[in-house]
């Protein structure tokens, strides 16, 4: 109570609500790689700077549009109709931020480690850079770099190991891995990994088919024209001498002299090519139409996020359907299927996306890296620790530089009990009585030595009943014998 010296009415207000745990949010990931742009106030003032977006067109307005795509091939019949292309995206960022607002994905941080680099390939130093500009941001829970698929898998492997590292350094965070796209059953991703951390990562197979979700420019396909196995140019499509004109206008604009040529200016005159010449308009609405391979990590936090979000961390962001997607580059025998999840050699387990009849396409797997590991096998199990250690250690800081004695230990105590009760009723904690859910010790005698006082170490043990998936659901039958 304060020493009041002069005569009046003072007002002392009173908390009768004891301290609590404010939960810290989950679903929250972090995307690092490679953008048009990175630019908030100014030209480049985000590149290597984690930055916090709410939407697609947040992105946009910062950091640009899509690299193009690349067209490898674009395949005419005999009369110049469509008929099939070969499309790829170059980098892989962009696509998956579609995937991951199209699976429920709310707020996420972005990190741009440049522009897109010739030649279509990743670097390893810049992503790392990305990397490390996100080890001292709080927020992010989850780790993902699409981009990496194009590096190497020793390069790969390394930048895997890092982010792992960083994960399990920080203590509150994730990572979700793509595999190489020549690669779906993961064995150079458990060749490279490493074997430290793996319980702060997962990894998800095969890459996702996506429809393109930007324009084809008259540049990616005017050399990729094959009629019968023969490369073609337009103009051998048409004889309109109008049409011919609107081609040498756009091949002049694309020609390395007209470089000072305005996007508008193209534009338009692709505009102008689209309306007079049906069959151009034709293998465009084709291209629209074929898919391209994209890794599945951006749809995979989107489903983190909105799992966490409708039924909490605690549930695994499995038996889900995927969003956004045309179909998958890969399936898998029940033989694959098998060695994907447990890996006899390594013990690194690999989380495979399947097409099931009526049900589309699903997560079926809900395991880390670490999948031989009866404790820290599954995604949820380690994820609820991760927000659970995250909120208690914030609630926990505003005891420092308290008096060490029982009055502190059993607030301590008290806090972490409510928190976990709530949890607990929630369902994310196994029994039918808390005392079955839980535990929370704190005091001399029980985690603390007197030496520990007097050293000012407040020693607190907490035990968690954490729920597992039903990974395996065996149906028994037996035929019953007719009665007498």
């Amino acid at each position: 109570m304060p020493e009041y010296r002069v005569p009046g009415v003072f007002v002392e207000e009173l908390s009768p609500m004891p301290p609590s745990v404010a939960e810290v949010a989950t679903g929250l990931p972090a995307f690092v790689g490679y953008t048009e742009k990175a630019g908030l106030s100014r030209p480049g003032d985000l590149h290597n700077v984690p930055h916090r977006i709410r939407s697609l067109a947040e992105f946009e307005a910062c950091y640009g549009a899509a690299a193009p795509y690349a067209v490898s091939r674009v395949d005419v019949d005999l009369a110049g109709n469509f008929v099939a292309a070969q499309i790829d995206a170059r980098f892989y960022l962009v696509e998956a931020l579609r995937l991951f607002y199209a699976n429920g994905g709310i707020d996420c941080h972005v990190v741009s480690v440049g522009g897109f680099p010739r030649g279509g390939k990743a670097g390893i130093k810049a992503l790392t850079k990305g990397l490390r500009a996100l080890a001292a941001v709080d927020g992010p829970d989850l780790l993902l770099f699409p981009d990496a698929v194009t590096l190497g898998d020793r390069h790969r492997g390394s930048l895997q190991q890092a982010a792992l590292a960083q994960c399990a350094q920080r203590g509150n965070r994730f990572a979700v891995f793509d595999l190489a796209p020549a690669d779906p059953l993961g064995a150079g991703l458990r060749e490279n990994v490493g074997v430290d951390n793996l319980k702060h990562g997962a990894a998800y197979t095969p890459w996702l088919l996506r429809h393109p979700g930007g324009p084809v420019r008259y540049a990616q396909l005017r050399t990729r024209i094959f009629r019968a196995g023969r490369s073609i140019r337009l103009s051998s499509l048409t004889g309109d001498p109008a049409v011919l004109s609107l081609l040498a206008r756009l091949d002049a604009l694309c020609a390395e002299t007209a470089a000072g040529a305005s996007d508008e200016e193209i534009e338009q005159a692709e505009n102008d090519l689209q309306a007079a010449f049906p069959l151009y308009r034709g293998l465009l609405d084709g291209i629209r139409t074929t898919t391209f391979p994209c890794p599945p990590s951006g749809a995979m936090v989107g489903i983190y996020a909105r799992t966490d979000r409708e039924r909490g961390v605690w549930k695994a962001p499995a038996n889900t359907v995927v969003n956004g997607i045309a179909g998958l580059a890969s399936e898998f025998t029940a033989s694959e299927l098998e060695a994907l999840g447990s890996d006899a050699g390594t013990g690194k387990s690999i989380n495979p996306i399947r097409r099931l009849p009526g049900k589309g396409w699903q997560v079926w797997g809900a395991r880390t890296l670490l999948g031989n590991d009866n404790e820290w096998r599954y995604v949820p199990v380690r994820r609820f620790f991760i927000m659970v250690e995250a909120s208690l250690r914030q609630a926990v800081a505003r005891f420092v530089f308290e008096p060490n004695d029982a009055n502190t230990w059993t607030r301590v105590r008290l806090m972490i009990e409510d928190y976990l009760l709530m949890k607990w009723r929630e369902g994310a904690l196994m029994g039918t009585r808390p005392e079955q859910a839980f535990f929370v010790r704190c005091g001399l005698g029980q985690t603390m030595t007197a030496q520990d006082v007097q050293a000012g170490r407040l020693l607190v043990e907490v035990g968690l009943a954490v729920l597992r998936p039903a990974e395996f659901i065996v149906l028994r039958f037996a035929q019953a014998l007719q009665p007498e």
